[in-house]
């Protein structure tokens, strides 16, 4: 467990800081792809890939089950991470901005921006992947998120 919550703890601020950036208003495509964005999405799963090769696969354990963690983002444009403690008390770790394309999530907050790859969106889960190259070597990072009600 504690594992897990080091991991969570590692991988969700990774994630968040290319999760958003503000969005042009004008362009159809762009609001059509941030409504289907849009809403609460809870990190159920993280896969770690060392070229094709699955080298970890992480689920994610909630303090309290009837609370999750999530990620919110908002038809203007905007996205907060909540964190739950196993009270259900509510903190919100980071604010920032997004766009989403249909394909491809910019975000920016204070402590920096990211571009990630949404390889899978349905109305009720998606996939998000962040790669690196370094020496040769590709390591992605795909995480897996359900939309809460």
């Amino acid at each position: 467990m504690e594992h897990n919550i080091k991991m969570k703890k590692i991988l969700l601020p990774v994630l968040l800081i290319g999760l958003l950036t503000a969005c042009d208003k004008n362009n159809d495509d762009d609001k059509k792809a941030t409504q289907s964005l849009t809403g609460k999405w809870q990190n159920t799963k993280i896969e770690m890939y060392s070229g094709s090769e699955l080298v970890n696969t992480e689920t994610i354990e909630e303090e309290n089950s009837t609370c999750p963690d999530y990620t919110e983002f908002k038809s203007d444009g905007s996205f907060l991470y909540v964190d739950m403690d196993a009270d259900c008390e509510k903190d919100v770790d980071e604010l920032g901005t997004y766009i989403f394309d249909g394909t491809n999530l910019k975000t920016t907050y204070d402590e920096g921006s990211g571009t990630y790859k949404i390889s899978s969106i349905t109305a009720s889960q998606f996939v998000l992947e962040q790669s690196e190259t370094e020496n040769g070597v590709t390591y992605k990072i795909k995480s897996y998120f359900k939309k809460l009600k």
